[in-house]
């Protein structure tokens, strides 16, 4: 009785092969343009369209011009934080403005979906040559903290104008509520500024450890000044949404004062920025903070509703499919 052997040799598949890298890369292409489809989709279509078009185009006819310069403002808005995440990884990786801006573009069509926009850093990093340095997260953090203190801030002026502007609201929250809009900004700032300084404290003390050594090297390549660059750059990416949306406002002839504008729309961006959000609630969470806060200028709920939905449109749907777009266009490479 004779055995046969049969020696079968199955091919070895090397991980790091440039064919399965551009594969992988593929995939993950694939699968956020899948998921930020879906997920643009549902939203848009959560809502009965069909309500604002009469409104929209109504609208359309005299106040066109105002709709196309906010559309006009997406480019301006991620330009500027182009420019503040280039500076920010300036010391780790140089990348041109359209790769940076393709990067910017790429994190808000990954961050479409995810918690919080916790997804954007990620999607940033894939435009990277080393696409796991947590250095840059560490950075990437930073530039998003300065802007949302800079929202905080300015918004929580813009609460503070609101809430004494109505006697009933005002009276509501009392004395020591007031106190704290102008004490919780301040702490938050001296904290913010002292971020540098810390870091580097830890990274002396953390020496031994490389892994938390080299986090927290991102962050203490920063100082004071280039904190004050960035808060700079902050504030005019500020000033340019809130432009956005009191001209979405205006083109739905919502009726606002000048002065209720400068108020009520920064209590409206305070409001979103304290409540806690997760991707498919945010719309709504949107709508719900403008509409608590507009109902005091009298503004009908329509309005209001169609100006946030047009609103998330332009910001954050129309910036998603172009970095949808960005994905898929881009060559990955990769550190070896």
């Amino acid at each position: 009785m004779y055995l046969l052997c049969i020696n079968i040799k199955m091919p070895i598949i090397d991980i790091k092969s440039p064919q399965v890298k551009s594969g992988f890369y593929l995939l993950i292409k694939i699968v956020i343009a899948v998921l930020c489809g879906i997920y643009l989709y549902k939203r848009l279509f959560g809502f009965d369209i069909s309500l604002y078009k009469d409104l929209f185009k109504q609208s359309l006819k005299t106040n066109w011009w105002m709709l196309l310069v906010a559309v006009l403002l997406i480019f301006a808005n991620w330009g500027i934080e182009t420019v503040k995440w280039k500076f920010l990884i300036k010391n780790i990786e140089q990348l041109s403005f359209f790769k940076a801006f393709s990067a910017v573009m790429g994190g808000v069509a990954v961050s479409s979906f995810t918690p919080n926009r916790v997804g954007e850093f990620a999607g940033r990093m894939l435009f990277l040559k080393n696409k796991l340095d947590p250095r840059v997260v560490a950075l990437s953090v930073i530039g998003s903290t300065s802007q949302v203190i800079m929202t905080f801030f300015l918004g929580i002026t813009g609460f503070f104008l609101f809430v004494n502007s109505d006697p009933w609201v005002g009276a509501m929250l009392g004395k020591w509520t007031k106190v704290s809009f102008i004490v919780i900004p301040i702490i938050i700032i001296i904290i913010f500024w002292s971020l540098p300084l810390f870091f580097r404290k830890l990274k002396v003390w953390f020496k031994s450890n490389k892994h938390i050594n080299y986090f927290f090297e991102g962050i203490s390549f920063l100082n004071i000044s280039g904190l004050t660059y960035i808060s700079f750059l902050s504030f005019f990416r500020y000033s340019i949404f809130l432009s956005q949306y009191i001209l979405v406002l205006s083109f739905f002839n919502v009726g606002m004062l000048w002065w209720q504008f400068i108020v009520f729309v920064p209590a409206i961006f305070f409001v979103q920025t304290v409540v806690p959000t997760f991707a498919i609630a945010e719309i709504g969470v949107r709508m719900t903070a403008a509409m608590a806060v507009l109902r005091f200028t009298n503004v009908p709920e329509i309005q209001i509703v169609a100006a946030c939905l047009l609103v998330w449109i332009i910001n954050l749907m129309i910036p998603s499919i172009i970095g949808a777009f960005a994905l898929f266009l881009t060559k990955f490479t990769a550190k070896e």
